[in-house]
C-alpha cells in the first residue's frame, strides 16, 4: 500500500513538471509567434509559422492529438501532458523550431484518455520500405483490403516519409480485447497477411509508443504526415503532403460507425483464431491487382449502415489473399492492361500542352530534385493524371526499349523453361507464353512502379514438372554479399571461384545489377542423368547428392576465408533475377560475367 502511494506522488510531481515545462514553451513560443506576426520572414521558419498558424491545422492536429502524452522531435519519452488548446501547437512548434536544424514535429503517444475517461491504446500498422513511398503504400495495400472486406473501421495516414500509418482506433476494440497480449497477437495475424512481414514495425504493440500526429511535419523531409481517405489511398501522390498543398479531410479522426465494436470483435474472433498462410509470399500475392479502385472503398463511409460481411464470405475473402495468382486469366488481364496503358500513352502524345509541359519538366529535371507535378499541370492546363501518365513512361522509356529487343525477350524465355517466374518482386507468378509478351509484362510492371523502381523479372531456382506442381531439381546457387562494396563482392567471389575449379564443378557467373555476384550450378552438372521420380511432391528435397557437394564447397570455403557468413547458399525454394532482366532498384541487367 505504501509502495503504491509512493509510485502515485511519483507519478503527480512528474506531471506537474510536465505542466510547468509546458506553460513556460507555450509563454516563449507566443513572444516567438508576435514576432512572425509583426515581421515579414522568407525561408522555411516562415513556411513552418504559415502552416502551423492555420485554425484548420491547429484544430486538425488538437482533435487527433486529445488524451495522449505528446513529445517532439522523436525524444521518445513524453515531453508534455496533452495539448490544451488548438493555438497551443503553434507555440510549441515555434518553440522547437528556434532550437533544432530539424522541422518541428509532434508525437503523441498511442495510448490515450478516451471520453468515457477509461485509456485506450490505439492499434497501428506500420510497412517500412527503405526504397520508395509507393513500395511502401503497394505493400500496405493488402492490409487496405483486408479490412474493406470485413468492414473494420480504420484511419489511414501518410508517414511523411515514405510509409503508410493504419489506424484502429482503441474506441473500436471490445472491453475485454484491450490488453497487450491482443494487439500482440492480432501483429503477428498481421505479419502472416503482408509478404515481407520483417518490414513490419512490430513496436507499436507497446502502449508507450509514439507516433507522429496527423498534419504533423515530419522531422526530416519536411513534409506533412496527410490523413487519406480509404477510397482514395490508391491514388494518393507525396506532392499532397507539401505545406502549401495540405487540404484538412474532415471527420477523419473521431467519427466511429455505431456497429464498429461489434464488427471488431467479429473479426477479432476470425483473425486471431485464423491459422497463418504456409508463407509470407503466398500471403502477399494480392498486392498486383489489375483494377486500380476497389468498388468497397467507395462505400466504406457508410459503414454504419453496410450489410455485415457473413463468415463464410470472411474466409473467402481472405484465402483469395493468400492463393498465388497462376491462372490464365490474371495472364491475360495484364497483357490487356498493358495493350490499355500502351494506347492510353499514345493517345495523349498527340496533345500539345502536355508536350509541352514533359518538355519543360525535362528541363528543370536535370537541376531539381523534387518536381511539382501538380504545379505544372496547373501551369500548362492539363490533367495531373495524363501529365504523370506520359511523364512516368519518359521516366521509364530506357527500361522499355531494353525489354523491346528481341535477342533480350529470347534469352529470358529460353532461360524460364521449366521455371515458375514472378513477375516483378512483389507479383504474381506465370509461365511465359512467347518471348514477346515478356515486353508486356514489363509495361504492366511500369505502370504498377514507383519512379525509381524499373520492371524486373524473378525465376525459380528450381526446375519443375509441365504442370508446375513438382519440383524435379533445382540449382546451386552462391552469392557473395560485399554489405555494399561491389569489389568486397568480387574478392569474396575469386574464392569461390578457386573452390569450385579445385573441385571441378562447371558453373555460370552473374553480376545481380546491383553489388552482388552468384555462382550458379546448374542442376544437369551435379544430379543423375538417369530418369527418377520428383524430388518435392509438397514435402522437402530428398537429394543426398547435392547436399553433399554443398558440404563439400562450404567446407573448402570456411578453410580459405574469415567471413564465410558473406557467402550465402540459395535454398530450392527461393528466387534470384532471371539472367537479362533489370535490377528493381538500379536498372541495371543481371548479366553473365567471366572472371
Amino acid at each position: 500500500m505504501a509502495k503504491k502511494k509512493r509510485k502515485t506522488k511519483q507519478e503527480d510531481e512528474h506531471n506537474q513538471f510536465l505542466t510547468t515545462k509546458y506553460d513556460i514553451v507555450i509563454e516563449k513560443g507566443r513572444e516567438l509567434s508576435e514576432i512572425y506576426r509583426q515581421q515579414e520572414h522568407r525561408g522555411d521558419d516562415w513556411r513552418i509559422y504559415n502552416y502551423y498558424s492555420r485554425p484548420d491545422i491547429q484544430r486538425a492536429i488538437f482533435e487527433y492529438a486529445r488524451g495522449r502524452k505528446i513529445t517532439v522531435l522523436r525524444h521518445f519519452r513524453a515531453l508534455y501532458p496533452e495539448i490544451k488548446a488548438p493555438a497551443d501547437i503553434l507555440y510549441i512548434s515555434l518553440y522547437h523550431a528556434e532550437r533544432s536544424n530539424l522541422w518541428p514535429s509532434l508525437h503523441g503517444q498511442i495510448s490515450r484518455r478516451l471520453e468515457n475517461g477509461e485509456h485506450g491504446c490505439d492499434f497501428v500498422i506500420e510497412i517500412d520500405y527503405k526504397q520508395s513511398w509507393e513500395t511502401c503504400f503497394r505493400a500496405t495495400r493488402p492490409i487496405i483490403e483486408m479490412f474493406l472486406d470485413f468492414g473494420v473501421h480504420a484511419c489511414v495516414k501518410f508517414s511523411g516519409h515514405r510509409s503508410a500509418h493504419v489506424i484502429i482506433p482503441a474506441e473500436i476494440f471490445p472491453i475485454d480485447k484491450r490488453s497487450q497480449g491482443v494487439r500482440s497477437h492480432l501483429m503477428q495475424f498481421v505479419g502472416s497477411v503482408v509478404k515481407h512481414s520483417e518490414k513490419l514495425d512490430r513496436s507499436f504493440t507497446s502502449p508507450a509508443h509514439f507516433l507522429r500526429l496527423a498534419y504533423s511535419i515530419n522531422e526530416k523531409t519536411g513534409l506533412v504526415s496527410l490523413p487519406v481517405r480509404l477510397e482514395e489511398f490508391d491514388n494518393f501522390f507525396w506532392q499532397e503532403a507539401k505545406l502549401e498543398e495540405v487540404k484538412v479531410i474532415d471527420d477523419w479522426w473521431g467519427m466511429v460507425p455505431a456497429d464498429a465494436q461489434e464488427r471488431m470483435s467479429e473479426f477479432l474472433k476470425f483473425a486471431l483464431h485464423l491459422p497463418a498462410p504456409r508463407t509470407a509470399r503466398q500471403a502477399g500475392q494480392k498486392q498486383f491487382t489489375v483494377k486500380k479502385k476497389r468498388e468497397a472503398a467507395k462505400q466504406f463511409q457508410q459503414a454504419d449502415v453496410k450489410p455485415k460481411i457473413e463468415s463464410q464470405k470472411k474466409i473467402v475473402a481472405l484465402q483469395q489473399m493468400t492463393q498465388p495468382l497462376t491462372d490464365h486469366q490474371l495472364y491475360d488481364s495484364m497483357l490487356e492492361s498493358a495493350g490499355e496503358e500502351l494506347k492510353q500513352y499514345e493517345d495523349k502524345l498527340g496533345q500539345k500542352n502536355i508536350m509541352t509541359a514533359i518538355e519543360h519538366l525535362k528541363q528543370i529535371a536535370e537541376n531539381q530534385a523534387i518536381i511539382s507535378l501538380q504545379e505544372h499541370a496547373l501551369e500548362h492546363n492539363v490533367e495531373l493524371n495524363d501529365l504523370w501518365l506520359v511523364w512516368r513512361w519518359e521516366l521509364c522509356k530506357h527500361d522499355l526499349e531494353y525489354y523491346a529487343k528481341f535477342e533480350i525477350q529470347k534469352a529470358m524465355y529460353d532461360e524460364a523453361q521449366n521455371r515458375r517466374i514472378q513477375v516483378g518482386s512483389d507479383g504474381p507468378f506465370v509461365r511465359f507464353r512467347s518471348p514477346q509478351d515478356i515486353y508486356w509484362l514489363a509495361i504492366f510492371l511500369h505502370s504498377h512502379l514507383g519512379v525509381n523502381e524499373h520492371p524486373a523479372f524473378y525465376r525459380s531456382v528450381a526446375n519443375y514438372d509441365a504442370q508446375d506442381r513438382f519440383m524435379i531439381d533445382y540449382d546451386i546457387v552462391l552469392e557473395t554479399d560485399g554489405r555494399g562494396n561491389h569489389q568486397k563482392s568480387v574478392e569474396l567471389m575469386e574464392t569461390v571461384v578457386k573452390v569450385l575449379q579445385e573441385l571441378g564443378v562447371t558453373f555460370d557467373l552473374r553480376f545481380t545489377g546491383g553489388v552482388n555476384l552468384q555462382a550458379v550450378i546448374p542442376s544437369l552438372t551435379h544430379t543423375e542423368k538417369s530418369p527418377r521420380p520428383p524430388l518435392i511432391q509438397g514435402g522437402e528435397a530428398d537429394d543426398e547428392q547435392q547436399s553433399v557437394l554443398v558440404e563439400s564447397i562450404r567446407e573448402r570455403l570456411a578453410a580459405t576465408m574469415r567471413e564465410l557468413e558473406l557467402v550465402k547458399s540459395l535454398k530450392h525454394d527461393e528466387l534470384i533475377l532471371l539472367t537479362h532482366s533489370l535490377n528493381e532498384f538500379t536498372g541495371k541487367p543481371c548479366v553473365p560475367v567471366a572472371m
